[in-house]
């Protein structure tokens, strides 16, 4: 009996053109044919242009191609358009990126399978680029990849695992991460806790304090207002006796003239020699004398009335001192880098400013001060009370001029004061006034605070460190006003202060 003839052999499938064509035009970093394709230069491998910008922003080492990690000295490549118009080629043919199907034919013969045998379990998914079974997993990229990535330059360095051994170790570590969380956020809500008890007892401590001191300060206003009280009574008690003294002194004398007047009258005429006689006794006779006793009195309650006078200035500077340092708060306030001269440089957290000895390339900016070395805040004020304080500043309305040499004074728009520097002064402070008005000051300030009263219409001046006035303008406001900042020498710099 001869044996049936032989299934023909079914040759090997040969690489698929479809295939080679799309694995060229599909980019190694998102695995989807290019767009807008480039070329690095050095190694001469193709990339997406956003793919390969994104992979050397997101790289904190020396920058190298995502594809043989060739070192690149410049972040440099061109344009590839002819590669981007065969991809665009290939899109309207409708074929997917990747590998492709292999073309079609005539069906191989399937092998026979064993009778009964269950279905066994799907195959491993394939590489993209190779077709090989992703059977490994790159830790440093943290996906699957096949031998052949392994043995690239790409992943030739990185740690790789068998797909299984990550897949177990990937089960394993969220139990263990989990396990973690848990114990991390029962020690982070403890630590909340703790950190809200102390905070707790803080404002507690700062409650009584304040209580302390606001009861230890009415105590003494309370004592001082007892003092000045008693001494206006004593005032009204020497006052009505001497006027008591002085009406039955001055009563005493009228009896004696009523009396005087009566005997003259009676016991002569008109005319008579005694009348003429007690006549020039009563031309010296005065009803509106001075008194001394009132003289004193009036010392006293002058004396009395400029205790009076201090005492209402003292109680209006300590209410503007608090009004200060409780009212008003510079945290948030910061400087505009759209208004600072080319020649400022402002800080990340542009919260001060230096002057330097070149400009920078600054963008052109209708807000910005071309002329002079001067800086704006970058909030205005239309309304309200505000205090910031720094070292040579002021005020500035809104449509200051920014474009050309501007003079500081009131008419400009800029209420400020600042050191002499025309004179060479740099000891002498001067309020710039029409002309400026140079400042005697006790001490040379630190820092100086700046209080708008919008609506009142003045720009105060103090030494920040103690509140002495130092110098006050008055203006009617009509539009915004911004916090003013001005340097005038190089390597000066200016802080806003908190």
């Amino acid at each position: 009996m001869e044996a049936p003839p032989a299934p023909p052999a079914v040759p090997p499938a040969p690489c698929s053109a479809a295939r080679s064509l799309q694995d060229e035009l599909t980019c190694p970093v998102c695995l989807e044919y290019f767009t807008d394709p480039v070329l690095v230069a050095e190694c001469g491998h193709n990339f997406c242009r956003a793919c390969v910008t994104q992979c050397w922003e997101d790289s904190a080492r020396r920058l190298c191609c995502p594809q043989c990690r060739e070192p690149v000295p410049q972040r440099l490549f061109r344009p590839n358009r002819s590669l981007g118009n065969i991809v665009h080629i290939v899109r309207q043919l409708g074929l997917p990126p990747g590998p492709a199907d292999p073309p079609p034919g005539p069906p191989a013969p399937a092998p026979p399978l064993p009778v009964a045998a269950p279905p066994g379990p799907p195959g491993p998914s394939r590489c993209p680029r190779h077709g090989e079974p992703l059977r490994l997993f790159c830790v440093q990229d943290r996906r699957a990849v096949c031998v052949v990535c392994h043995l690239s330059r790409e992943h030739r360095t990185h740690t790789v695992l068998p797909a299984e051994e990550a897949a177990h170790a990937a089960e394993e570590v969220p139990q263990e991460h989990l396990s973690s969380l848990r114990k991390g956020r029962e020690e982070a809500k403890a630590e909340r806790e703790r950190q809200s008890e102390d905070l707790l007892k803080q404002t507690e401590v700062e409650r009584q304090k304040i209580v302390a001191e606001c009861k230890e300060l009415r105590g003494f206003l309370e004592e001082k207002e007892q003092l000045l009280l008693s001494r206006l009574e004593e005032l009204d008690r020497d006052i009505v006796k001497r006027r008591d003294e002085s009406v039955s002194r001055l009563s005493e004398e009228i009896a004696q003239l009523d009396k005087l007047l009566g005997e003259h009258g009676g016991e002569n005429g008109p005319g008579s020699t005694a009348v003429t006689t007690a006549g020039s006794s009563f031309e010296s006779w005065m009803f509106c004398k001075p008194e001394p006793g009132f003289a004193e009195l009036e010392k006293k309650l002058k004396s009395f009335s400029q205790k009076s006078a201090v005492l209402k200035e003292v109680l209006l500077e300590f209410k503007e001192n608090l009004r200060f340092e409780l009212e008003n708060d510079t945290g948030d306030l910061s400087l505009d880098p759209d208004t600072a001269n080319p020649y400022l440089v402002l800080s990340e957290d542009k919260r001060s400013v230096r002057l330097r000895s070149a400009p920078q390339e600054l963008p052109a900016n209708p807000k910005r001060f071309d002329y002079s070395f001067c800086v704006l805040a970058a909030e205005g004020f239309v309304a309200g009370r505000h205090y910031w304080e720094s070292w040579v500043l002021g005020a500035a309305r809104e449509s200051v001029r920014r474009k050309e040499k501007i003079d500081f004074a009131p008419e400009e728009g800029i209420w400020a004061v600042g050191l002499n520097w025309k004179g060479k002064n740099w000891d002498q402070y001067q309020a710039f006034t029409s002309p400026e008005t140079p400042l005697s000051l006790c001490e040379r300030p630190r820092k100086i605070g700046v209080y708008l009263d919008y609506e009142g219409g003045w720009v105060a001046f103090y030494n920040a460190d103690n509140m002495a006035p130092i110098f006050t303008f008055t203006a009617a406001f009509t539009e915004k006003i911004f916090p003013f900042f001005w340097l005038f020498y190089v390597g000066s710099s200016l802080s806003l202060c908190n």
